[in-house]
């Protein structure tokens, strides 16, 4: 993502005023493409390289669920709510994806 700063400093002379803008840039993930042609740095590409990952959020329940050797009905699969952070159970990074700021992000 792009982020704008603007600032107006006075002239030394003549009494005017200049704009100064900054741009910094992050990694986020968003719910739409933001195109990066638009951004002021042309280096930047925000491309997204996996077709098997859409941009914005979602939630899927998954229909298999087990307790030890009990399949739980899909209805009390959906109920269950004390849900454990996937970085304590597969770690920091898995499948090209790595753990930063508390969330995964896939890495060319």
């Amino acid at each position: 993502m792009e982020h704008t700063t603007t600032e107006a400093k006075k002239d030394r002379l003549g009494g005017g005023e200049t704009k100064v803008v900054t741009y910094s840039y992050t990694k986020e993930w968003c719910e739409r493409r933001h195109d990066s042609n638009s951004f002021n740095d042309k280096t930047l590409d925000n491309t997204l390289v996996r077709s098997d990952v859409h941009l914005g959020t979602s939630t899927l329940t998954n229909r298999r669920v087990h307790y030890g050797e009990f399949m739980l009905p899909i209805g009390l699969v959906e109920k269950l709510n004390d849900f454990q952070d996937a970085h304590n159970v597969v770690g920091g990074s898995t499948n090209g994806f790595v753990w930063s700021l508390g969330f995964y992000y896939y890495l060319r």
